[in-house]
């Protein structure tokens, strides 16, 4: 399965790839949306994951690939 990671923090991107790669997911990343969006739209691709942050903002490419199915999942807040 190949996967394209978007987000704009070097660290996370790094952590999110680390994690596919060892699950057997063949990853590709950028940092850069409008990059992010070249590539969905000329790559294959069996899934997309944007960050919260981009999400907002890149919206519109999602919702452009009509091709691909689009999940949003946000992270539950922690009780304190």
């Amino acid at each position: 399965m190949r996967v394209l990671v978007v987000e704009d923090q070097e660290r996370i991107l790094s952590f999110v790839e680390k994690g596919l790669k060892a699950q057997g997911f063949v990853v590709d990343t950028t940092r850069d949306g409008d990059e992010g969006y070249s590539l969905a739209t000329t790559e294959p691709y069996d899934a997309l994951v944007f960050t919260q942050w981009s999400l907002g903002s890149h919206l519109c490419v999602i919702r452009s690939l009509t091709t691909l199915p689009c999940t949003s999942v946000r992270r539950k807040s922690r009780p304190a």
